[in-house]
């Protein structure tokens, strides 16, 4: 409980009054607990965050899920091409306020990149990334 409470920063006592049915000596991993009291929270938060990153200069997409085998030269072609950073938020266990989190951040990071670089730019550098990955592998 204590591990969960800190990773989404709020308080035990938080906690435990957003899951008053749960029993808090025996959470299994896989088990759904609330971690916001709104569920627009995240969401939010994760807008909130993208517009301050950018006034600071910064553009970054976040992932989740296991990456894909071109991860590595997607990331250095989006950086070094565009300054435009690609950072895993989470592996392929998610929680709903992290879906939520993500999504906001990403609404608002894209469309930014879209501005500043014409819509499309991230599928397009994925693809060459795939394709210039693939040709370096034969055996595929």
């Amino acid at each position: 409980m204590a591990k969960i409470a800190r990773k989404f920063q709020i308080s035990i006592e938080d906690f435990r009054a957003l899951n008053p049915d749960v029993d808090m000596r025996q959470i299994r991993v896989g088990q759904k607990v609330r971690v916001y009291q709104d569920p627009q929270t995240p969401y939010l938060n994760g807008r909130a965050v993208a517009q301050m990153d950018i006034q600071s200069g910064r553009l970054m997409v976040r992932t989740y899920g296991l990456p894909v085998p071109w991860f590595a030269l997607y990331a250095s072609n989006l950086a070094s091409r565009y300054h435009i950073e690609l950072r895993p938020a989470a592996g392929d266990v998610v929680t709903d306020a992290l879906l939520e989190n993500v999504k906001g951040y990403n609404e608002i990071s894209e469309a930014e990149i879209d501005r500043r670089y014409g819509p499309g730019l991230l599928q397009r550098v994925a693809k060459e990334s795939e394709q210039a990955w693939l040709q370096r592998m034969p055996n595929r």
